[in-house]
């Protein structure tokens, strides 16, 4: 019996059960599992999967060398007999290693991840922790001493695997007779996963249930104490980071209120049980609880975890690949946050269709519709005009009054377009060295910011030809070549920053993630101490998230901005999809298809690529609001802002050589972000003209235009963030408030209240 013909065994008995049960749990009707169960359970076991992928190595060798330098006898594989003693001792190490994981808070901590769902079946079987295998060999180990080599271990534990795969079959309630009193079954493996007494830490074993019998541990289901599953501590389980670190986060709690160091280490090795009794004596009722959410999730959540999955595989594929290990652990580390991220998207999704109650803002302070934010143009208004004359009698006398495209932009689409072409050709169908490659792949992160920058972002804005159905073509092609949706991005963009830039609750460019404090209404968390050294990390994942899984959860809005409530047609997801599989294509599958190079090699690349072009796409996103130099302002009750939109524009967007017409070849408007904010409907050709007009206008008037080279630009901007990360109050000298202002209920879709998780106390 060799091992891999038990793993290819095991997997179709493990599908076999699956199908079973989701035809059962159809046909009966029994709702054993939501939508939104499935993808966390899933998101979770793959990271588990990932986490086993990186160990493997180790976890073999270990074994492999305690039993060629330790062990006492010499078991033999063909030997049918030593297979039933291999069976038995793997289940009864099972046994102990189980109820450890239920009876020491170090091994809890790891375990206890498979218990917080309140579902049962076979796909809460794959919510398995992370850190599992690790946990699990090392109460392996003594089979080795033992004796036995390591593809019986390895057999035995496929066995095990799928005998506590169909014991969470969630349709089989009977106890099975003479069968349940000998093997687990799924009767008495729910019991194992009862919350509360006389359930709570029962029925351990894995293949035979009488070591439960023999070592006291059994229990039966008792007709008068329902049973509840789940954890005592409630969590929301979706958040699969939160999952994982909330019972290590409590033995951190207990321990500090503890005396002496010794006391504070024995904490990770008590009891369950005391440690709860010590969480509740000192308060601790930080518990996170989501209800078990009842409608469908979105479609956009379903896509987005097939899409992690597919990279998934795609990175696992680069286990042959010629670069270097740190360099595909990274690739890998890279789709496996990404990963977490979804699940972290799924949880959001679920607990606004929850119901939950949304954040708190002051009394007598309601919130605004996005819809009734408006400036005070009544302001400012011999600024305004002195402007606009100005830039109008430029136009005029350069241009003949033409805004759009000039010939020399034309061409510079076309050149730019070309050498795109070009360019991925010399990518996806020859061999290169790796200077060669290297030169390429820069060549590619610059044509794909000028084509993002100056010639998609025109378009958007209806800059180049002019005519809103050629300039809607130019935007279709150019846009969708980056990965990202055109038709979701256009809805973001204008709707959902333009006109409310640097608007804390409305603008959805500075509603980063939770780990970065962009703006002073975005609760401040400890973590945020140190946000202007690892945000770096971050920015490096952006671009893959966003296509992975941003644009998904946008789709998911039902408002963006002041665009109203969206209604998509039926086919946009399948054209979002389709998309999304042509991106993927050409910077994938066609050059693994042409190249002398595995497919695990070109996705290593091209996550490896992604992680440096993102981190300078990012940048030069953020850095033109987010900075010492720009400032937040909140619109009063009736949502009216204190000066007029020009001035907006100059308070929250900062230039870098503006003026520089070989800076503007590349990033377009973004490095003239105040005259194109307040001139969005320019070619960005224009923009260095322009912008000289504003900062002589601005300075006549005495208005606040602020322009500074690229490298003061970076520093100011992680000089923010570290002022934003120093405390609550940090940056709040970077806030303007209108006059009887509210605090805004932050949104994720302009309007719509972000939920906050409710709190419970333990059950």
């Amino acid at each position: 019996m060799g091992q891999p013909w038990v793993v290819a065994v095991s997997a179709v008995i493990l599908i076999a059960l699956v199908v079973s049960e989701f035809v059962l749990n159809r046909k009966r009707g029994l709702k054993l599992y939501t939508v939104d169960d499935v993808l966390s359970h899933v998101t979770v076991g793959l990271g588990q999967t990932f986490v086993n992928a990186l160990t493997f190595g180790a976890v073999l060798a270990a074994y492999s060398f305690v039993h060629s330098h330790f062990a006492i006898f010499k078991l033999d594989p063909k030997n049918a007999w030593h297979w039933v003693l291999v069976v038995f001792a793997l289940d009864v190490t099972f046994y102990w290693a189980h109820r450890a994981g239920h009876r020491v808070n170090l091994f809890a901590a790891v375990h206890g991840v498979h218990h917080q769902p309140e579902d049962f079946s076979h796909i809460s079987a794959l919510r398995q922790s992370w850190f599992n295998r690790p946990f699990m060999s090392l109460f392996y180990l003594p089979l080795a001493v033992v004796g036995f080599p390591v593809e019986m271990a390895a057999g035995a534990l496929s066995l095990n695997l799928v005998a506590m795969f169909w014991s969470h079959n969630g349709v089989m309630t009977g106890d099975f007779g003479w069968f349940g009193k000998i093997f687990v079954t799924p009767r008495s493996h729910k019991i194992h996963h009862g919350a509360h007494d006389p359930y709570l830490d029962k029925n351990f074993g894995g293949i035979f249930i009488f070591w439960d019998r023999l070592f006291g541990s059994y229990a039966e289901l008792d007709p008068k104490v329902p049973l509840r599953i789940g954890s005592g501590w409630r969590i929301n389980h979706r958040d699969a980071a939160q999952a994982h670190l909330d019972y290590y986060r409590r033995i951190v709690f207990a321990a500090k209120h503890r005396e002496g160091w010794f006391a504070k280490a024995a904490v990770w090795f008590g009891k369950p049980e005391v440690l709860d009794a010590e969480l509740r004596e000192h308060g601790y009722d930080e518990v996170l609880y989501l209800p078990v959410a009842t409608s469908r999730p979105s479609t956009g959540a379903t896509i987005a975890a097939l899409l992690a999955v597919a990279a998934m595989v795609g990175v696992f594929a680069a286990k042959g690949a010629l670069l270097p290990l740190p360099a595909r652990i990274l690739a890998a580390g890279i789709v496996f946050f990404l990963m977490v991220r979804m699940n972290r998207m799924v949880s959001d999704l679920a607990e606004s269709r929850a119901g939950n109650v949304a954040e708190a803002v002051p009394e007598k302070s309601a919130p605004i519709s996005v819809m009734n934010i408006r400036y005070d143009n009544s302001k400012e208004v011999e600024f305004q005009t002195a402007l606009k004359r100005r830039v109008d009698a430029w136009f005029k006398e350069n241009h003949g009054g033409n805004r759009k495209a000039t010939p020399f932009m034309w061409a510079k689409i076309i050149f730019v377009l070309s050498t795109f072409v070009w360019n991925w050709y010399e990518l996806a169908f020859k061999t290169h060295s790796m200077p060669g490659l290297v030169a390429h792949l820069a060549l590619a992160a610059v044509l794909f910011m000028t084509i993002a920058y100056s010639i998609a972002h025109d378009a958007v804005h209806n800059a180049i030809s002019g005519n809103r159905k050629i300039d809607s073509i130019i935007y279709f092609f150019t846009f969708n070549l980056l990965g990202a949706n055109s038709y979701l991005w256009k809805y973001r963009h204008n709707d959902a920053h333009h006109a409310i830039v640097n608007i804390p609750g409305w603008d959805l460019d500075i509603e980063g993630s939770k780990l970065i404090r962009f703006a002073p209404h975005v609760k401040w968390m400890p973590v945020h101490r140190f946000q202007h050294l690892y945000t770096s990390f971050l920015y490096m994942l952006f671009t893959m998230q966003w296509i992975l899984m941003k644009d998904f959860q946008i789709f998911a809005m039902k408002e963006i901005g002041r665009s109203g409530k969206l209604k998509h047609s039926k086919w946009r997801l399948a054209e979002i999809i389709a998309l999304k599989l042509f991106y993927f294509g050409y910077t994938i599958a066609i050059p693994a298809m042409m190249l002398p190079y595995s497919l695990g090699q070109v996705v290593t690349t091209f996550v490896l690529f992604h992680f440096a072009f993102s981190y300078v796409l990012t940048l030069s996103f953020v850095y033109s609001h987010v900075g010492v130099n720009t400032k937040f302002v909140y619109p009063d009750s009736t949502g009216k802002l204190p000066h007029s939109y020009a001035k907006h524009q100059l308070l929250t967007s900062v230039d870098f050589h503006a003026q520089n017409r070989w800076v503007g070849f590349i990033y377009g408007g973004f490095n003239a972000h105040a005259a194109h904010h307040i001139f969005p409907g320019l070619s960005s050709i224009h923009y260095w003209g322009v912008s000289k007009i504003l900062k002589e206008t601005s300075e006549e008037f005495g208005m606040p235009y602020h322009e500074v080279p690229l490298p003061q630009m970076v520093a100011s901007h992680y000089r923010f963030l570290k002022k934003m990360g120093s405390g609550p109050d940090g940056g709040a000298e970077h806030v303007i408030y209108s006059d009887a202002h509210p605090a805004p209920v932050r949104t994720v879709a302009g309007g719509k209240p972000r939920a906050k998780k409710a709190r419970k106390a333990s059950a």
